[in-house]
């Protein structure tokens, strides 16, 4: 959550962390996935701006989905 409120370009997420929805395999474990979900419109554009943007030595890759995706 941290890595949107912050930088350039701020967005806020909705509920906080539980706006922060983590894809798992069957088995449970993370797949490296997560949906997020923001507060306004507004924040999703602001946030799609922080593509391959860095949290510690990782690159982050964003795309915006559709409620069906999230969904499934």
């Amino acid at each position: 959550i941290d890595f949107f409120a912050g930088g350039q370009n701020p967005c806020q997420v909705l509920d906080g962390e539980e706006g922060v929805l983590f894809v798992k395999k069957p088995d449970g474990r993370a797949t490296g996935d997560a949906f997020v979900l923001f507060s306004k419109e507004e924040d999703a554009d602001k946030a799609l701006s922080k593509h391959r943007d860095c949290i510690g030595v990782r690159y982050i890759e964003l795309f915006r989905s559709t409620t069906a995706e999230v969904q499934q």
